[in-house]
């Protein structure tokens, strides 16, 4: 017997939102990821579940980004979106993304 437990971690917020043709990060595929579970039955059994995602504290967001790009997203929900450019490495390639082609989360970024 298989005692084992496994979870989809979700956050329908994320439907909202998009980046830029371009851009490596397809948000919509998280969507498409929970459509395609549900409908094989993959989820809502006992050994199987989905977990809502809840946000990321600011010390949990440090483990992954530097202050400095914290600090820029802040400043971005709080409503300063002046064009300014972010440089990111994501498998292995660099990336460039303005203010006005990357969403911003709604609400602040974390509590500090």
């Amino acid at each position: 017997m298989n005692d084992r437990r496994l979870a989809f971690i979700y956050a329908p917020q994320i439907e909202g939102l998009s980046y830029p043709p371009d851009c490596p990060f397809k948000t919509e595929r998280s969507t498409l990821t929970r459509r395609r579970l549900l409908s094989f039955g993959w989820l809502g059994l006992p050994h199987r579940a989905e977990i809502t995602a809840r946000p990321a504290t600011r010390v949990e967001l440090g483990r992954l980004h530097s202050d400095r790009y914290l600090l820029e997203l802040e400043r971005a929900t709080a409503g300063d979106l002046t064009p300014k450019v972010c440089t990111w490495v994501w498998a292995g390639r660099t990336h460039r993304c303005s203010r006005t082609s990357c969403p911003t989360p709604p609400g602040p970024v974390a509590p500090r």
